[in-house]
């Protein structure tokens, strides 16, 4: 279970500090692991995990979900280390990788055999207006 939380520390937890710095609570921010980040930052954070807008499973299912990032203005996203691709994001070229925070391989293998869920890395984008 320590494992686990270091691991979030290492991810969100690090991320979310880099966020209260650089990035102010009235951007339009969107992440697919709300917690550590939306309690810590303060600023509101639109779920891509699929947890809150009925309307989103179409954009994620279709592989999609720049266009939903576009469709609600998003202007920073924060995407697990690996399959950004599997989410149609090679289609946005231009974003900006701005940081990232990874958990050392033991931390974050222990973790992800739990839930099979956690990704080692979390990377925060800036997304182009157009």
């Amino acid at each position: 279970a320590e494992v686990g939380i270091d691991h979030i520390n290492n991810t969100e937890g690090k991320a979310a500090a880099w966020m209260r710095e650089h990035v102010p609570v009235d951007a339009r921010f969107a992440s697919f692991d709300i917690g550590r980040v939306s309690y810590e930052w303060g600023g509101q954070v639109i779920d891509l995990g699929g947890l809150v807008d009925p309307s989103y499973f179409h954009y994620l299912k279709e592989g999609a979900v720049p266009e939903y990032l576009k469709v609600h203005r998003v202007e920073y996203v924060m995407l697990p280390g690996s399959g950004k691709e599997d989410l149609g994001f090679s289609a946005i070229a231009r974003m900006e990788k701005l940081a990232e925070y990874c958990s050392a391989a033991p931390d974050w293998i222990l973790g992800f055999r739990y839930t099979i869920h956690s990704t080692r890395c979390q990377d925060i984008y800036r997304v182009p207006a157009k």
